[in-house]
């Protein structure tokens, strides 16, 4: 039995051929509620920084420009947004209950049906992403990096949004960036606020560092900290030394 020190997986699936032969090793992905609560932060400050124009003011005090026109500020309390969550796993769902608590009304995507709950008000199925996204005014991918996973917003599924605002702590595989910058300019998406891309390092050459309405971060939405790391490895060595059977195993056949 091997202890990730990573919530992703997809570095790994990259070198299995499933057609030759499924892995045998038991391997665990990091998983630790601290790490989710900064994921979580993560996806909150970043729905705060879109919903009150940071990026704009921040254009404008490089250009020493004080904003003195009120009729172009409108912003919406927390509770008074609808977010929708692609992934509600451990990650998820601790950002639906950190949104939820702040009066946001949360729905999410999920791979099988679920009844909603306290915390997620409804969930969708892939066949209900269209619904899901017209209804949210924000949207968080948090969406593994799977064959199920790719390209699920790309061919203008953005279009179903209605000037959402798009934050992407999951895996660049779910859209291209000719997808975002196609939402954007149409007016699908209100904002991206981007933490992972198809390739990494973010090329010098991409559209997305210049674009007016993109925020740039360089996946750092949650680190895996060695307090963290230790303390997973810990408990799922104690679960092995009672049961044999150590918890968040890597599903080979979903590859996930």
């Amino acid at each position: 039995w091997i202890q990730g020190t990573w919530a992703g997986i997809d570095k790994l699936t990259k070198q299995v051929d499933l057609t030759r032969r499924k892995p045998s090793l038991l391997m665990s992905r990091l998983c630790h509620p601290t790490f989710s609560q900064l994921m979580a932060e993560y996806s909150l400050a970043a729905v705060i920084s879109i919903e009150r124009g940071f990026k704009q003011f921040r254009d404008m005090q490089a250009e020493s420009t004080w904003y003195t026109s009120r009729l172009g500020v409108q912003y919406r309390s927390l509770n008074e947004l609808t977010i929708g969550i692609l992934g509600v796993g451990e990650i998820g769902y601790k950002c639906a209950t950190i949104f939820k608590n702040l009066g946001c009304n949360v729905v999410g995507l999920v791979n099988r049906p679920r009844d909603g709950d306290d915390t997620v008000s409804r969930y969708y199925v892939r066949s209900g992403l269209s619904d899901l996204l017209s209804t949210s005014d924000y949207i968080i991918n948090i969406l593994p990096s799977t064959a199920e996973t790719n390209g699920i917003l790309g061919n203008d599924v953005f279009k179903s949004c209605k000037g959402a605002g798009f934050i992407n702590i999951g895996r660049g595989n779910v859209c291209s960036e000719e997808d975002i910058i196609r939402g954007l300019d149409n007016g699908w998406l209100s904002e991206a606020f981007l933490d992972v891309y198809a390739v990494e390092p973010l090329p010098e050459t991409s559209p997305l560092w210049k674009h007016p309405k993109v925020t740039v971060t360089p996946h750092v939405a949650g680190d895996s900290r060695v307090k963290e790391i230790c303390e997973c490895f810990a408990q799922n060595l104690k679960k092995v030394e009672e049961s044999g059977s150590p918890g968040n195993l890597i599903d080979w056949t979903r590859m996930y």
